[in-house]
């Protein structure tokens, strides 16, 4: 019951420590430009976190081979670079409220731009809030008035801009099965800032001042903004449904304004006001809109799972993309589908087997097994929830039982929960091995308990009585088929 409880309070305070951090920040930059220019103040903090969040994957086990670099590349000049190169400069003489708001407005650049870019297009009731955000815009704006700040005003909606493109790119390698989160947001950081040193070398900018307040901004905005914020939020979206998330983001800007108000004393007009108050109204709307959505297409996947509904592979991959699944986990998987199909293809014709469920279910029977290292959790029983939940009940099924077999029938057909158990335990890491070898490193890896390691040579005897079984269907033997995966 506490973990039960615990699993549900601890996303939601990371949420709400998220919006704390990112959303506080904005003060913290506004303040720290009295001490040290924009371009050195972002080229410090951008590089530095990178090398952290490096630092940390290294110290997790993770690769820190940089993937899908021209993206990423791309990603770092539009988001690192451009993007907080902008707000900084935003900052220099523009208010920090308002400086967030305006480039909060990011969500419905990306709903534009995704138009050409991703073919997804404006409908319905999405309008309203582009349009309510972007009246907000002009009220904030006040073009018409032609202030001082308006340069800097402009150079924050633009900021949102580059912010925006930076998602749709996120959107097109998340489609990698490869795909991970905190790598690419790492070597982001460490491309963007290239151009940022860059500019910080070749721009005079005042002499910097080291004051204590400048250090534990620079920390803040290293340690805590630049890398820890980043982790919390690839644990919030493992965690929590988008909508949910999206919608406690809300809370930066609004404690951007809070802060700025009461910390610097910043008083919006009475139009800027007015501008703030729709650019929220409307973000709060599109992420309602979002929520629904994401709770229809939920309701429609359990509506298609009473049809046998299996996900085909590119859906797998985007799965395994969108649950930021570890590369040598996705190896694993990939190796176990192999191992799978090449006793699926190699069954007698009495065998009734589902070759797509096969995939399915092979692709997908480690998909909780990375965040399950940071929390603890049983991977196959986390898994089965989530597919559940996602509607694929056939394959939760498998999944469900890929770890502890349960009510094995040694008569009749093969099943495909069957050689899913099988065929998970003839693959150590990417590595074809034999029963016992896998055994073996079960044993040296998880067995810190008589009681364990007693469960796992018991799935020993399990997972032989299961190969006799498979192979007493199979056209050729067993382990020549295996093999032959072994060698190409």
């Amino acid at each position: 019951m506490n973990r039960l409880v615990s699993d549900r309070w601890q996303p939601l305070a990371a949420l709400i420590l998220l919006g704390v951090t990112w959303g506080y920040n904005w003060v913290v930059m506004k303040k720290s430009l009295l001490y040290m220019g924009p371009f050195d103040f972002n080229a410090f903090r951008m590089a530095l976190g990178g090398m952290v969040l490096l630092f940390f994957m290294r110290c997790q086990g993770m690769s820190v081979r940089p993937k899908a670099v021209p993206l990423t590349i791309l990603l770092g000049l539009t988001q690192t670079a451009a993007g907080t190169g902008l707000i900084l400069l935003a900052l220099v003489n523009g208010g920090a409220g308002k400086t967030s708001i305006l480039v909060y407005t990011m969500p419905f650049w990306i709903l534009i731009f995704a138009w050409p870019v991703l073919s997804e297009k404006i409908r319905g009731l999405n309008w309203i809030p582009v349009v309510t955000a972007f009246a907000g815009m002009v009220l904030l704006l006040e073009p018409w008035s032609l202030k001082s700040t308006l340069a800097s005003e402009i150079l924050a909606v633009i900021a949102g801009m580059f912010w925006a493109l930076g998602a749709i790119i996120i959107k097109v390698m998340q489609k990698k099965p490869d795909f991970d989160f905190v790598s690419v947001t790492a070597w982001q950081f460490i491309y963007g800032s290239v151009p940022l040193v860059m500019a910080a070398l070749l721009i005079p900018q005042p002499p910097v001042q080291w004051t204590p307040y400048l250090i534990m901004a620079l920390f803040y905005n290293t340690f805590l903004v630049c890398a820890f914020a980043f982790l919390l939020w690839t644990f919030i979206m493992k965690r929590l449904p988008a909508g949910v998330a999206g919608m406690g983001t809300l809370a930066v800007p609004v404690i951007g304004i809070s802060a700025s108000l009461i910390e610097l004393g910043e008083r919006p007009d009475t139009w800027e006001t007015l501008g703030m108050m729709l650019i929220l109204a409307a973000l709060s709307l599109l992420t309602a809109l979002r929520f629904r959505d994401n709770r229809r297409n939920a309701k429609a996947s359990v509506s298609e799972s009473i049809h046998d509904s299996i996900p085909s592979r590119e859906e797998c991959n985007e799965i395994m993309a969108k649950y930021s699944m570890r590369p040598n986990i996705i190896e694993h998987s990939i190796q176990v589908m192999r191992v799978s199909l090449a006793i699926t293809d190699n069954l007698k014709n009495d065998a009734t087997i589902n070759r797509d469920l096969v995939i399915a279910a092979a692709l997908l029977h480690d998909i909780t097994k990375t965040r399950s290292l940071e929390t603890k959790e049983r991977h196959d029983a986390s898994g089965g929830v989530l597919l559940r939940e996602m509607g694929f009940m056939r394959i939760a099924e498998i999944v469900e039982q890929h770890v502890i077999f349960k009510n094995f029938n040694p008569q009749g057909r093969p099943e495909e929960r069957e050689i899913i158990y099988y065929a998970d335990k003839r693959v150590m890491h990417d590595k074809i091995v034999t029963i016992e070898q896998r055994i073996h490193d079960l044993i040296q890896r998880y067995g810190t308990t008589e009681e364990i390691r007693n469960l796992i040579l018991n799935n020993t005897s399990l997972a032989l009585a299961i190969e006799r079984k498979i192979a007493s269907h199979m056209k050729v033997d067993i382990h020549q088929a295996i093999q032959k995966i072994a060698v190409s």
